[in-house]
């Protein structure tokens, strides 16, 4: 989607926003090159604007503010959003391909001791997706969050909110240790620190981080097609875009 015009009144925030917007009318007239291992640099352009003018105010925005700030040319900038599609976005989209190659940012010393931090708290899941979906019909037998008609004959699913993935196979060292070390870091950036002790080795199973699915909401909710947005703090209900 393209980027709206800046939101931001005169600040740090209304700067950084205007690279977003630079880059993605560049991308647009074919005048930037790909760089590789990146996204391409449209993508990279609307990845970043968007994270900055959605991400909760406070820690998370002040820090994807400072990320786009920091990178001193147009190439950096693609890195950065590199970093943030392979450690936080890619993460919640299905995938049956091999873990996603490290992405590292050499401007970002405190990424890489956040990543350490989080390597040394995680722990491995033992528990299987088959148990976890067994835990979930124990507690909400045949609804589906996505709709408000009991039927038995339709089977329900345990969708992971933060996918058991990771937390699967990370071993003590290694590729996939390191990457699920990065996508812990930024989600505690959104979240707090704490997540990764509250969703550490089997606590990615509870049932705070599971949604009752039917299949054809799980697949679209795993394609990043449909997903939830609160639409009123004071209120339970929740709306649900669909791509």
């Amino acid at each position: 989607m393209q980027l709206p015009n800046n939101p931001f009144p005169p600040s740090a925030f209304h700067v950084t926003y205007s690279k977003c917007l630079i880059l993605e009318a560049e991308a647009m007239a074919e005048h930037v090159t790909a760089v590789e291992g990146c996204p391409p640099p449209l993508v990279c352009a609307r990845v970043l604007g968007h994270l900055l003018r959605l991400a909760p105010a406070g820690n998370p925005q002040g820090q994807i503010q400072r990320d786009i700030a920091l990178a001193w040319d147009q190439n950096m900038l693609m890195h950065v959003a590199a970093l943030y599609v392979s450690n936080f976005i890619s993460t919640f989209k299905r995938s049956s391909g091999p873990t996603p190659a490290p992405s590292e940012h050499p401007s970002r010393g405190s990424f890489e001791d956040a990543r350490l931090y989080a390597m040394s708290m995680m722990e491995e899941s033992t528990i299987d997706h088959r148990t976890a979906r067994k835990w979930v019909r124990c507690y909400n037998s045949s609804d589906s969050l996505m709709t408000s008609v009991r039927d038995s004959s339709i089977p329900v699913q345990a969708a992971h909110i933060i996918p058991q993935c990771v937390n699967k196979n990370i071993g003590e060292k290694g590729p996939k240790r390191f990457h699920a070390g990065g996508v812990w870091s930024i989600l505690s950036m959104f979240n707090r620190d704490s997540v990764i002790e509250d969703l550490k080795g089997n606590l990615i199973n509870r049932l705070e981080n599971i949604l009752s699915l039917n299949i054809c909401s799980h697949c679209h909710f795993d394609n990043l097609e449909l997903w939830l947005k609160p639409v009123d703090v004071r209120s339970p209900s929740l709306s649900l875009p669909c791509a």
